[in-house]
């Protein structure tokens, strides 16, 4: 089975692949997990950090901080700053997806998954390599084995196409959704 694909057009499904991508590890050790949108979560978790790095410069102001908030400031401070670099990681990897529009062919077939961007981008995952394929809400994704491998993401618009070469091929692979 050949898919075409043209890009990630919509703006939820290229959230939910960039979810995907940075959520990669949490999936693979736990592939059941609800996907977490980390759009809506990345702002909650900065204005946390932000209070109680606040809390830690006012006490350190009114001199009553000591050692340990002097520890706890710097923590948060590091803390802030790792999420700055996530949240630009984030972004450009979201950003990629939308500014890419570019034709994806997409090979099913009895050997594995293929992926070709015709450009420079060739992955392919035989079955054996392929730890599972979940269905999400809008994109079905196949992980590899390997935790240095590459995750190929397909547009939902392909999941029943998908759905049932995976039912009548009956590849030894483990499919969640």
């Amino acid at each position: 089975m050949v898919l075409e694909t043209h890009g990630f057009a919509e703006k939820e499904m290229a959230k939910e692949c960039t979810n995907i991508v940075l959520s990669r590890s949490k999936i693979k050790k736990q592939p059941d997990m609800k996907l977490e949108d980390l759009f809506s979560s990345m702002p909650k978790y900065a204005i946390f950090l932000f209070l109680i790095t606040a809390f830690f410069v006012v006490m350190t102001i009114l001199g009553k901080a000591g050692v340990l908030g002097y520890i706890c400031l710097g923590l948060s401070a590091a803390a802030i700053f790792v999420m700055v670099i996530l949240w630009i990681s984030m972004k450009k990897t979201y950003n990629n997806f939308m500014n890419n529009p570019e034709d994806v062919t997409v090979t099913i077939d009895e050997s594995g998954v293929k992926l070709d961007d015709h450009k420079a981008q060739k992955i392919e995952l035989t079955w054996s390599g392929i730890a599972f394929a979940r269905f999400f809400e809008k994109n079905v994704a196949f992980f590899p084995t390997s935790d240095t491998g590459l995750a190929i993401i397909i547009p939902g618009e392909f999941a029943a196409d998908i759905r049932a070469f995976l039912q009548s091929e009956k590849p030894d692979l483990k499919v969640i959704g």
